[in-house]
């Protein structure tokens, strides 16, 4: 997997059996657990508010690739979202 500065926006993300490639500034809600390699760590990124959605609606939610990168930098530095059993009923 390798990434650039999301400002390039060229970016690829390879993980052996599909090949992503970012030429646009935004991502859908679809391509988030695989952006992130993990259902859980996309769900957990926009539970507790790390990642916000720029359109919301029934059929097409679309988050700001900076963002995604801004919650990719957060993990590698070792914070992680808060886990679902931490979150508690909502």
């Amino acid at each position: 997997m390798c990434y650039q500065n999301p400002l390039n926006q060229e970016i690829d993300l390879s993980n052996g059996r599909n090949k992503f490639r970012f030429e646009s500034p935004w991502i859908r809600a679809g391509d988030l657990p695989a952006f992130f390699c993990s259902w859980d760590l996309a769900y957990r990124c926009t539970k507790s508010g790390w990642l916000k959605p720029v359109v919301k609606g029934k059929r097409r939610t679309i988050y700001r690739l900076a963002d995604a990168f801004a919650c990719i930098q957060r993990i590698e530095a070792g914070e992680l979202p808060r886990s679902r059993r931490e979150q508690g009923p909502q």
